[in-house]
């Protein structure tokens, strides 16, 4: 088991066991409404949670209450 979800451009999301070398300060942070595409994944931001996806649809969901693999 990880902790730290990872999504490529292409196949199933999954998860990771990682240290702090993930740690990017430099990294946007994105607002509620916002969104990204970089590298075939795209992640949107909302109030709900955030989600990012890859083309094929492979992806993660997080938020305050729930964490998912899609």
């Amino acid at each position: 088991m990880g902790d730290f979800f990872h999504v490529g451009a292409r196949g199933a999301a999954g998860l990771t066991c990682h240290g702090d070398t993930v740690i990017d300060r430099h990294n946007p942070v994105l607002g509620y409404g916002e969104a990204v595409s970089l590298g075939g994944i795209s992640c949107v931001s909302a109030r709900t949670g955030m989600a990012c996806t890859n083309a094929e649809g492979h992806g993660f969901s997080v938020s305050r209450g729930r964490q998912k693999l899609c």
